[in-house]
């Protein structure tokens, strides 16, 4: 997506693009430096808000 001055804007479909990359990686047998304190954590629950657009 571009903003009026051609600048590209990240959108909500590439927030989660990224974060499937990520998982993606991690299935991979050579992801073994992803630190382990990382992983063994417990969840943390959290909630994503949608700013709201103003038009």
């Amino acid at each position: 997506m571009a903003t009026r001055s051609l600048r590209e804007t990240a959108t909500w479909a590439d927030v989660i693009n990224r974060a499937n990359i990520g998982f993606e990686v991690m299935h991979e047998r050579n992801a073994h430096n992803f630190p382990l304190d990382l992983a063994s954590g417990d969840a943390i629950p959290m909630a994503l808000t949608v700013p709201a657009i103003n038009g």
